[in-house]
């Protein structure tokens, strides 16, 4: 957030949720619902995936196969 200059509280009310979760969120202390993810990269403007500091990849022997009915 220091790289866009845009302080907690402004975040919230862009956003539209109570300083405090925003607060939570970002300490950790509460897990990103897709939702939020979303609405935390438009406030800030940026891509989601500019707002992890980590990347995921599967190897696809990993992931175990759908089961059809």
């Amino acid at each position: 957030m220091s790289e866009k200059n845009i302080e907690i509280p402004d975040l919230a009310d862009r956003i539209g949720v109570d300083e405090r979760h925003v607060r939570r969120i970002i300490n950790g202390e509460r897990n990103f619902s897709v939702s939020e993810i979303y609405r935390f990269s438009i406030g800030l403007g940026v891509q989601p995936k500019e707002l992890f500091d980590f990347e995921i990849s599967l190897k696809d022997e990993y992931i175990p196969p759908i089961k059809k009915p």
